[in-house]
């Protein structure tokens, strides 16, 4: 199987071991898939790699349902290391992803224009240049390095069959608030323990924060 390297207008031949698991048809193969995609990268690397990364592997082999991988190569001279997310795959679910760094993982408010220029009645942000090339809006919102605990948060933000878009944007391990309306903004706020009933002094930061940013692609 040959690759193109489009930044360098070269193909490469990827190795038969990842080729393989490419074929394959499973989890693991969604991830190496995009990591050829980003980097050649050998059979002995990927080991490497994969080693250091157990738990991201763990978590998507129970996740893949909903979520997929998402991988960013950053260089540093001749040396580089892969930068591992995961966000929906529902196209009409957005709002939050998990980045995995240095063993924990990191739970983001994700908001971006070309998410929101696909809901209905949003399409003039394409027409946008300011808007539809502003900045995806990242702030962490929380770690963990519970493989279980963070798989029952995606599947509470992500695991839905929706009709409509909806935004759940996390405000912390346990709390998100839940958008339906985009112009004008409509939302409400959902919590992991049902009997809560008050945001904490950081959520409530983090609420005013992305509803501010919400506002900003409001017509």
């Amino acid at each position: 199987m040959k690759y193109d390297d489009s930044d360098e207008d070269d193909e490469y031949e990827i190795a038969p071991e990842l080729e393989d698991i490419i074929n394959s048809a499973t989890p693991e193969g969604d991830i190496v898939e995009e990591m050829v995609n980003c980097e050649n990268i050998t059979w002995e690397e990927y080991l490497r790699v994969k080693e250091s990364n157990k738990a991201y592997f763990d978590l998507y082999d129970r996740v893949f349902n909903f979520m997929i991988p998402f991988v960013d190569v950053v260089y540093d001279g001749d040396d580089y290391e892969f930068e591992i997310s995961l966000e929906p795959k529902d196209p009409c679910c957005f709002g939050f992803k998990v980045v995995y760094h240095n063993g924990s993982f990191l739970l983001l408010q994700n908001i971006e224009s070309i998410d929101i220029s696909c809901v209905p009645g949003m399409e003039y942000i394409e027409n946008d240049e300011e808007l539809y090339d502003r900045e995806p809006f990242t702030v962490e919102v929380g770690n963990t390095e519970d493989i279980d605990k963070i798989a029952d948060i995606l599947r509470e933000l992500g695991d839905h069959y929706l009709e409509e878009n909806v935004a759940s944007i996390p405000l912390s391990l346990t709390a998100y608030m839940k958008v339906t309306s985009f112009n004008p903004v409509v939302y409400e706020v959902c919590y992991m323990d049902k009997e809560r009933k008050q945001r904490t002094v950081e959520e409530e930061k983090l609420r005013k924060e992305a509803v501010q940013e919400l506002l900003i692609y409001q017509g």
